[in-house]
């Protein structure tokens, strides 16, 4: 589903647009916060969009206003079944929506940024994207940038690409230079 343009992503922001291309029914951002890149997915076709995160505040309090923000948000664009929001860790709701015998087109991390986090959440969330479709995530380069949380990102990325290199063979994955954004596709 998702190959033609995979590569062609150059930023966040152009993933509704590939969304729209590929037809996605179903997708997911983890670790939502104030819902900014939230607000760029609405951008797309899709018929389901669910959002997760604890709502608890990492960098800035009160974050449980931004998800009544975004409720609000939703219900003023006349889009409030569209979204579905889920309050909690993000591997406890995987197990969760997993357990309902949901899938989804494609489903982007942006949650802890630890290394422990990021490879739990690649792991708990990877079989939920269906066969075509793509898992992708934030702050996937390292850089210059003092803040060593994407350190973990990068370690727990390459480890997952490394061992669907070894059971698949090849594994379509790519990163965006300008917003540090990487993707993993699930093969056919």
């Amino acid at each position: 589903m998702m190959a033609h343009g995979l590569r062609k992503v150059r930023h966040r922001c152009e993933f509704p647009l590939l969304l729209r291309l590929t037809n996605a029914v179903d997708i997911c951002e983890v670790g939502v916060n104030r819902g900014r890149h939230l607000k760029w997915l609405a951008e797309s076709d899709a018929s389901h969009i669910h959002a997760v995160d604890t709502w608890h505040g990492m960098f800035e309090l009160p974050t449980e206003d931004h998800l009544q923000d975004l409720i609000d948000w939703t219900i003023r664009r006349q889009e409030r079944n569209r979204f579905h929001f889920h309050v909690g860790k993000s591997v406890n709701v995987a197990k969760e929506l997993a357990k309902q015998g949901l899938s989804f087109d494609f489903i982007y991390l942006d949650a802890d940024h630890a290394y422990e986090s990021v490879i739990d959440d690649i792991l708990v969330w990877w079989p939920l994207v269906r066969e075509g479709g793509c898992l992708a995530g934030h702050n996937g380069l390292c850089s210059a940038d003092p803040r060593k949380e994407r350190e973990g990102v990068v370690a727990a990325v390459n480890e997952f690409v490394a061992i669907l290199a070894e059971q698949l063979g090849v594994v379509p994955w790519a990163q965006d230079l300008l917003c540090s954004s990487w993707w993993i596709q699930k093969c056919l």
